[in-house]
């Protein structure tokens, strides 16, 4: 699920220790998504090893480390190892950012679905697929689960197989499944078919794949294309490469474009290290503007033609939500939030909670001391601080559905942390299963309290529709309720809806007021955005020094996103980001 990428609702597992920064798990997207990519290589199998998996990864995460991903890579992982690989791979996913999936080694079908095999398997039945070997599914869902805005799974593990033998159940080859929504699954050959490990130093498919990647300013579906054709070439159309596409717009692996860096007196940055980052700013804005003005520098530009097409596009949405807003009833004006008063009276934990509040506490021991003798004294706080524990796995396992118990108690009392949590969980699928209705409802109670967490999610869902029609001027409502009390991501998210002007007059000075409200309390996203500002001269007059600081401090804070342009700052030759 995405919008132009997909918000996040606040992450709890940070909220106790940054609270003033309102860390979000459905977000605006970034000015420029974050990229982050999983490589393993599989070679040293005790039966039937394989000679180019190990340097088809090293190759391929060198070249995307080259196109701005934040790479995680393992070579003749095993199954642990590649379990933790994937838990590392899903902590730097970012909401709108771009996941990308990229294994070489041995694969299997079974039942239709694609698994992948570590170095310590041992399969001896179907059944040990579940517990020894890589879930292909899985991978996709962690992608999703974190709101990735476009996601690539490339599967160059088709290579003959001496598992499929011994698993009852397995098929030749790798099945074909479906690419969820804003997904591109690509195979080094067709599915059910087997691709050659190659007689070089790569395999044929991921050789090819490596340079169509090189090639600046194609779209993904042609890079694959350009790889297919290579490979059907090369093999006299015995490999064909084949690819699962839902991919909804145009994503470019290589925007760099190719120009002679100045001597050290010229100005800092070529125009056409200025077009590259202006482009890289806006390639996923949902502002039309933004493209208009794109051409309006750079009428000739790289990505002139992409910029017309999103024009277009944008244009076409605007239509028909003009259409769909004539043909809607009209909505009443919403009264503003008034709190309210739990009509339930102070009362111990039952016994269920009991137990959970008595395991948790037994565990944390002295660091949840206070929150436990509240809890035990039926302080709906304490509960809820209890059920973070578990939420977060804080001096325990975590168990979702002991913390979902917990808030319904909370809940149940009127307790706004508890609601907006709750909420949270159903918006999440943690703990129950996901329901966008359930959480609005939650949300409108916290809301009610003047909780700002509660107002923010309450604009996250306007923004993005989930259970409400969308609304981007209810949800400008909203973000401005939480901004004014503080909350640094509906600062944040409220500059954006100004420098855009969605639900609001476009207004750059006041959406540079609220990136710097957000960026004093450390938000990164926010001080990366104010350093694109900087380097475009948007709102502000162009500063290359200013940009670059901003840039240096959201890198100092985690935005891959600043990493990024500052490495292709870098690369430009404009030294002050190197």
């Amino acid at each position: 699920m995405k919008p132009c990428r997909r918000h996040r609702i606040e992450d709890r597992a940070a909220l106790r220790a940054l609270l003033a920064l309102g860390l979000c798990l459905l977000a605006w997207p970034a000015i420029a998504e974050t990229r982050v990519a999983l490589v393993v290589g599989n070679s040293a199998y005790k039966t039937a090893p394989l000679k180019n998996p190990v340097n088809d990864a090293r190759a391929m995460a060198s070249r995307l480390r080259e196109l701005g991903f934040a790479v995680v890579a393992r070579e003749n992982a095993t199954r642990n190892a590649m379990g933790e690989a994937v838990a590392e791979f899903a902590r730097k996913l970012t909401p709108g950012g771009v996941a990308l999936i990229y294994y070489a080694g041995h694969g299997i079908q079974s039942r239709g679905r694609n698994y992948l095999i570590p170095v310590d398997a041992e399969l001896a039945a179907e059944s040990d697929l579940r517990f020894q070997a890589v879930d292909v599914t899985a991978l996709t869902e962690e992608a999703e689960q974190a709101g990735s805005g476009v996601s690539f799974v490339i599967l160059d593990a088709c290579r003959n197989n001496p598992f499929e033998r011994r698993v009852r159940g397995a098929a030749r080859g790798l099945a074909a499944i479906d690419a969820a929504r804003g997904t591109l699954i690509a195979y080094a050959t067709a599915p059910g078919a087997v691709a050659a490990d190659g007689a070089g130093e790569n395999g044929i498919y991921t050789a090819a794949l490596l340079r169509a990647l090189a090639s600046p300013g194609l779209k993904a579906e042609d890079v694959f294309k350009r790889a297919r054709i290579e490979v059907a070439d090369a093999t006299r159309n015995q490999q064909v490469p084949w690819e699962s596409s839902s991919l909804t717009g145009d994503f470019v692996f290589n925007i760099q474009v190719n120009v002679t860096v100045a001597p050290a007196a010229a100005p800092p940055g070529a125009a056409a290290d200025r077009e590259a980052l202006f482009w890289q700013s806006i390639q996923a804005s949902p502002s039309a503007a933004d493209f208009q003005e794109y051409l309006k520098h750079y009428p000739q530009g790289e990505f002139a033609g992409l910029a017309r097409n999103r024009i277009a596009a944008l244009k076409q949405v605007a239509r028909k939500a003009t259409v769909d807003e004539k043909s809607a009833a009209p909505r009443p004006a919403q009264p503003a939030p008034a709190k309210r008063e739990s009509s339930v009276a102070p009362a111990p934990p039952g016994a269920e909670e009991l137990q959970l509040i008595d395991r948790a506490c037994a565990a944390s021991g002295e660091r949840a001391a206070g929150a436990c003798a509240a809890a035990r004294g039926g302080d709906p706080a304490g509960v809820t601080a209890i059920a973070e524990r578990y939420e977060d796995g804080s001096d325990l396992d975590k168990d979702n559905r002991a913390a979902v118990a917990l808030l319904r108690w909370a809940v149940e009392r009127g307790h706004a942390l508890a609601e907006r949590n709750l909420g949270l969980m159903y918006a999440r699928g943690h703990g129950v299963a996901q329901d966008f209705d359930q959480a609005l409802r939650l949300f409108r109670r916290a809301a009610a309290q003047d909780d700002p967490g509660g107002q923010y999610n309450l604009g996250v869902m306007y923004m993005q529709g989930y259970a409400v029609r969308r609304d981007d001027r209810e949800a400008v409502r909203w973000y401005r309720l939480a901004a004014a009390q503080g909350h640094a991501a509906a600062q944040h998210n409220l500059a954006l809806m100004y420098e855009h002007g969605n639900g609001t007059t476009q207004d750059h000075a006041e959406a540079m007021r609220l990136y710097r409200q957000a960026a004093a309390k450390g938000h990164a996203l926010a001080m990366h955005n104010i350093g694109v500002l900087y380097l475009q001269g948007r709102g502000v007059t162009q500063d290359f020094a200013e940009g670059t600081r901003w840039l240096r401090d959201a890198a100092a804070k985690g935005s891959e996103d600043s990493r990024a342009a500052l490495s292709t700052m870098c690369s430009k030759g404009y030294q002050p980001a190197c």
